[in-house]
């Protein structure tokens, strides 16, 4: 049975011995959802606080196990109101889309007049709509508070079903799937947000890209201003062509997406096969780039950036890249990692800097058990036994100030962070 807490049903509760309610709120923010839904059950107060508390990150339906059980602690409570801490949903069903309960369960969830979803993360559920399962999927082209959208695995069908949502989407990640390969126009999926689209993520097969039709006054996104796409030769084409730059002019920060994340981390990208020729014609208002390095070199931006994030590790073999991209780019802000086995490695990558000095520099040093033995007396614990990291990481805030430009030596301060399984 459920206790109420409330001193006006139980006297004997003192003010000294109740919990004032914000600590019994904060109390709840912190542990995982099992255990809000277990102090749920203990009185009242915090029954009607647990929904703000389970669902603030989200909620991810799976399988249909999972969105009979969610459906009916949505659907059953006698106050909506937990709808309205209901913002994000993840929806990638493991079930076919025609088991008969978990469909509409789902869909009286979907069509619920209380429903506020303001991000929506969809996987799978675009291959089933292409395969004629549209029941759930046509459900969701009625919500009209969508701001955000996540869809994977993007077909012709499913790519109807983006441009029919009645919501005017501010940020767009979209996943081409590789059997729709060239049928499918981005530009022609993305033309019903155009005024209000701010950020524009695109995942795509190489072999099978899709198509960008730049033509027309209607491929004009005047407030898009985070574009990232997968790299491949046709899209450093994109990338070079005018019109790009007049359907993208208020862009602020380009990602440029690996096509093919290494399955070995911080492996060495493999050097370009070509390079875009001539200056990129790229927006005026490009700020940030964001990318691996041999992405940033092949794309030939030349422009100057306050800030480059290079994605994946610059190793001591790249550094003739880095200097060209440093010396095209001209970034303020420098942002890359890097993997050694001995410090004079970190002293080639410094000196490579040298020409090309960006005024803030952000470096990370990952270095590996069998390279640190340089670093051990800086790693000794109790009875001078030296505990080996599983990795080290060394942080170099740099900066060329006042000491560097008077030609002082360019030596900057060294930090030094690991994980704590060694730390002790």
């Amino acid at each position: 049975m459920m206790f109420d807490s409330n001193p006006m049903v139980h006297p004997e509760l003192s003010e000294k011995w109740r919990l004032p309610f914000d600590v019994v709120s904060v109390i709840m923010a912190t542990p995982e959802p099992p255990l809000i839904s277990a102090l749920m059950k203990t009185c009242h107060t915090l029954y009607m606080e647990g929904p703000k508390h389970l669902l603030r990150d989200g909620v991810q339906l799976d399988s249909a196990n999972r969105i009979i059980l969610f459906a009916r602690f949505m659907l059953t409570a006698k106050d909506p109101s937990r709808f309205s801490h209901f913002r994000k949903l993840d929806l990638r069903p493991r079930f076919p889309l025609d088991f008969p309960y978990a469909q509409k369960l789902l869909i009286d969830l979907l069509s619920h007049p209380s429903l506020a979803l303001d991000t929506m993360i969809l996987d799978n559920m675009t291959g089933r709509l292409d395969r004629g399962l549209d029941s759930v999927c046509g459900m969701l082209g009625t919500i009209q508070t969508l701001r955000h959208l996540v869809v994977l695995r993007v077909g012709e069908v499913s790519a109807s079903l983006i441009q029919s949502l009645p919501s005017k989407l501010e940020s767009l990640i979209m996943g081409v799937d590789a059997n729709a390969g060239s049928r499918l126009d981005v530009m022609s999926v993305l033309r019903p947000f155009s005024d209000t689209l701010q950020t524009l993520l695109i995942k795509c097969t190489p072999s099978l890209p899709p198509t960008f039709s730049l033509t027309g006054t209607s491929s004009y996104f005047p407030f898009v201003r985070t574009f990232g796409i997968v790299v491949y030769d046709p899209v450093l084409e994109l990338l070079a062509n005018p019109a790009f730059a007049r359907a993208f002019p208020s862009v602020t920060h380009l990602q440029l997406i690996p096509a093919d994340p290494p399955t070995v981390p911080y492996r060495s990208p493999p050097l370009p096969q070509s390079r875009n020729t001539g200056t990129l014609p790229t927006p005026s208002s490009l700020m940030e780039c964001s990318g691996a390095l041999h992405h940033v070199y092949a794309s030939a931006l030349d422009c100057s950036l306050s800030t480059l994030r290079l994605w994946q590790h610059v190793l001591v073999r790249d550094l003739d890249l880095l200097r060209t991209v440093l010396g095209d780019t001209r970034p303020q802000h420098l942002c890359f990692g890097t993997q050694v086995d001995d410090v004079r490695q970190v002293l080639s990558i410094l000196d490579a800097l040298e020409n090309h000095t960006p005024p803030r520099i952000d470096m990370t040093v990952l270095i590996p058990p069998s390279g640190s033995s340089w670093l051990s007396r800086l790693l000794k614990g109790p009875r001078d036994m030296v505990r080996t990291p599983p990795f080290l990481v060394v942080s170099l805030p740099l900066s060329n100030g006042s000491a560097a430009t008077a030609g002082q030596p360019f030596l900057p301060p060294i930090l030094f962070a690991a994980s704590s399984n060694w730390l002790g």
